[in-house]
């Protein structure tokens, strides 16, 4: 079990050893913080998010060095052992040590030398690996929880689950408890978070809340629930028609109209998920693809965290995807709701 701690860190298990794993973490709190410091000796590696090649003649440059320095350190052959040597030449005990000594140096300098060549070729792939495993946890989560908004919006009417515009459920993660109150998923479900965001011991005590505690807590307790509900993920919220009428997206199986991604940053330049660094995001689509983006500019028919008016707010058309953090409402101001009309943040 030991041994599986660094690949599932990394990310590179299978569905069952993982499984298997956390199994395991939950019964026996030593592995749990045995994983903690594994964790924590990763940390460092995060600045490492891309992968760099060594020094041009690193190895060659290595190896001349082991040269060097055990040519520097062989021992004087006896016909030419200098005066002063000479008592420690006429003791074959003291020579024998004195050799014995001098090879375990050499030996041990050998493998510190080998040791750093290894990590200065290493870290980097390794800090690599462990941002692409995230990148490629996230879009299996979001490939499961994506793909049940599709079946549930066929199960009702070819439409997605509508963010109310007032109340306690006006926040962009009521997704979540609508799926969990239609039994599609589970409170404790994994498929809401990206992998390796938050402690292990935050992330247990994660969970979905129900649609019923969430109608009946206020103030602080409310915007914890809302903050968290949607996990490690944004989902789109509803439009406003010709007629001013706020409604729920249509699936339509296009290929470029985001649903569900990882949640954006607005405070970092391009708005770049924090789940994987700020260096992009990985976003699904309705046609049920996944694509990791390094600027959301690069979806050129929308922007899917803010209107064609620049806002991160309902959509103007059912054409408009805005996909919001879990605790953001569909509308900047809540208390104009009842008053939507169309287009009406062109006149801002």
């Amino acid at each position: 079990m030991h041994e599986d701690l660094l690949g599932y860190l990394l990310g590179a298990l299978s569905g069952d050893e993982q499984r298997r794993v956390e199994d395991a973490l939950v019964s026996d709190p030593r592995l749990r913080d045995e994983l903690e410091r594994l964790r924590e000796s990763l940390e460092p590696l995060e600045s490492l998010n891309d992968q760099q090649p060594p020094p041009t003649g690193l190895v060659d440059r290595t190896l001349q060095a082991i040269e060097r320095h055990e040519n520097a350190n062989r021992p004087t052959p006896r016909s030419v052992v200098p005066p002063h040597a000479a008592t420690l030449a006429c003791d074959p005990k003291g020579d024998s040590a004195f050799q014995s000594r001098l090879s375990e140096v050499s030996h041990g300098i050998v493998l510190a030398l080998v040791g750093l060549t290894a990590a200065t070729l290493l870290l980097p792939a390794l800090a690599n690996s462990r941002y692409e495993a995230r990148i490629n946890g996230c879009q299996n989560n979001l490939r499961v929880i994506g793909n049940l908004l599709i079946d549930d919006s066929l199960r009702h009417g070819g439409s997605y689950i509508l963010v109310p515009l007032s109340g306690n459920r006006a926040f962009s993660g009521i997704y979540a408890p609508q799926l969990l109150d239609r039994h599609l998923i589970t409170a404790n479900t994994t498929s809401l978070i990206c992998p390796g965001i938050g402690r292990s011991d935050e992330l247990r005590s994660w969970s979905v809340p129900t649609l019923e505690r969430i109608d009946n807590v206020t103030g602080a307790e409310l915007d914890r629930l809302q903050r968290q509900a949607g996990g490690s993920y944004a989902y789109i919220v509803g439009y406003v028609d010709e007629q001013g009428r706020y409604r729920s997206i249509r699936n339509q199986s296009r290929p470029n109209f985001p649903i569900l991604g990882d949640v954006p940053s607005f405070h970092l330049e391009g708005r770049q998920s924090a789940n994987h660094g700020g260096k992009g995001q990985n976003i699904f689509f309705e046609d049920g693809h996944i694509r990791f983006v390094t600027e959301l500019n690069q979806l050129v028919a929308d922007d899917p965290i803010r209107n064609r008016c620049g806002n991160p707010e309902y959509g103007l058309d059912g054409d408009d995807a805005v996909m919001l953090p879990s605790s953001m409402p569909p509308v900047i101001d809540p208390d104009s709701a009842p008053l939507i009309i169309k287009n009406h943040c062109q006149s801002q």
